[in-house]
């Protein structure tokens, strides 16, 4: 999770990071992904990243956190919009909602290579994040 300090900066600021990480995050393995990459597109410094994150892990896995949030989120409120009456009307409707979110370009490539990233670290922090909602 992100340190205090990247809290109290203000949320443009915040938003910049963020889809920097989700851009990069998107465009490549974690493995491959960059802090240069990400401070560059950003615009802040490397000081400042440390600042607000102790590392890559960390704003890896916060991203994780708030789009599985968000996602869920989105999902929920959908779901109750629908109403299903019953069990199969509920899995139908997660489907299509994976269905639909798997395709949304703001998200596709992120999952693709969270998916390609899977490590075991990464399913025990998917726990935590999952056992959170």
């Amino acid at each position: 999770m992100p340190k205090e300090l990247f809290y109290s900066i203000d949320s443009e600021k915040q938003s910049k990071i963020l889809e920097a990480a989700m851009q990069e995050f998107s465009s490549q393995l974690y493995v491959n992904s960059s802090i240069n990459q990400i401070i560059k597109q950003a615009d802040i410094s490397r000081g400042s990243f440390y600042q607000y994150f102790e590392d890559k892990d960390d704003l890896y896995y916060y991203i994780i956190d708030i789009t599985v949030k968000n996602t869920a989120y989105r999902y929920i409120k959908e779901f109750v919009s629908k109403k299903p009456e019953d069990i199969f009307s509920v899995y139908q409707a997660m489907f299509d909602y994976n269905l639909k979110l798997l395709s949304d370009p703001t998200y596709q490539g992120f999952f693709r290579n969270l998916y390609l990233s899977m490590s075991y670290r990464l399913q025990q922090e998917l726990k935590r994040i999952f056992s959170t909602i």
